[in-house]
């Protein structure tokens, strides 16, 4: 013989699973959302700091050195906007008043620059600290 009560708490277990998921669906919960985007961050960071430690201990130059290597191109950048590009613009008007001396877009420049040295000032943080390697 069947079991009435089995079958009717199957249905009602069913049925309770299936609007809860339709209500999480729809009014989703926002401490868990939160939970879900930290541990999804806190995976990146890990994966960033794995790949940070494969390319320091690399062997191949251009894998362990392309940090520096943005650096003398912002240090450049800077150079020619700073000081090139205005003794450019004097000896252009002294010299060649009709030439245009080429600007540099130095908008995008500035915020690798900033953020470079953001980075190097942790780094000479942990050194001072003793924790770096």
């Amino acid at each position: 013989m069947i079991n009435v009560d089995t079958g009717v708490s199957a249905i009602a277990n069913l049925a309770t699973t299936t609007i809860n998921t339709a209500i999480n669906r729809i009014w989703p919960d926002k401490a868990e959302q939160e939970k879900q985007q930290l541990a999804n961050d806190f995976a990146l960071l890990n994966a960033q700091i794995e790949v940070n430690k494969i390319e320091a201990a690399s062997n191949n130059r251009y894998a362990s050195s392309w940090r520096p290597t943005i650096g003398y191109i912002c240090a450049a950048g800077i150079a020619y906007n700073f000081i090139v590009y205005p003794f450019l613009i004097w000896a252009a008007a002294i010299y060649a008043p009709n030439m245009a001396v080429p600007s540099l877009a130095s908008d995008g420049l500035m915020e690798l620059i900033i953020g470079m040295l953001g980075l190097g000032g942790m780094r000479s943080y942990e050194k001072i600290k003793g924790v770096s390697r």
